[in-house]
């Protein structure tokens, strides 16, 4: 049976692991949202930054609301 102490070691692992991993997902995701949104042509300055800002504030909720609604799927 395991004990308590080596539940939580592994659990710290697992978080050792994790968070990281996790963190990289969502800068490299908001890279590519920053990225792709300077590139769209059909989106004016005033737009763009109207998504910068959105992107910025809200960096998580911001992000997936542009890939979701962006026109170019």
């Amino acid at each position: 049976m395991r004990t308590a102490t080596s539940l939580f070691a592994d659990v710290a692992v697992f978080e050792g692991l994790l968070f990281p991993l996790v963190n990289l997902a969502v800068l490299a995701t908001w890279g590519y949202v920053l990225v792709d949104l300077f590139r769209n042509p059909r989106l004016s300055g005033g737009a763009k930054a109207m998504w910068l800002l959105a992107i910025v504030l809200l960096p998580i909720a911001g992000a997936v609301i542009y890939l979701a609604v962006r026109e170019d799927w």
